[in-house]
C-alpha cells in the first residue's frame, strides 16, 4: 500500500483552513481534462488542459487547478482575432 504525503509548500484549505491537504487527480475512464469553448477543435494541438487535484483530509474539500501554460498556447492568435 502507497504511503500518503501531504502536499508541499500548499495553502491552507479555503473550506476549513485545515493544513492536512492531499495532492492527487481525478479518475475517469479517460483523464479529466479542461476544453476551453473558444479554441477550435481543428488546431494543430490537442485543445485540452491537464486537471490537477488537491483534497483536504480533514474536510474532504476538492480544489482543481489547471495548466495555464498549455492554456496560453491554445489561446495564442484567438484573442487577438476579436
Amino acid at each position: 500500500m502507497r504511503s500518503m504525503s501531504k502536499a508541499k509548500d500548499s495553502n491552507p484549505c479555503p473550506r476549513c483552513g485545515g493544513t492536512n491537504l492531499r495532492a492527487g487527480h481525478l479518475n475517469s475512464k479517460w483523464a479529466v481534462e479542461f476544453s476551453p469553448d473558444d479554441v477550435p477543435f481543428r488546431t494543430l494541438r490537442w485543445p485540452t488542459c491537464k486537471v490537477r487535484a488537491m483534497m483536504c483530509a480533514e474536510c474532504g474539500h476538492i480544489e482543481l487547478t489547471g495548466d495555464t501554460k498549455k492554456l496560453s498556447k491554445l489561446l495564442e492568435g484567438i484573442d487577438s482575432n476579436e
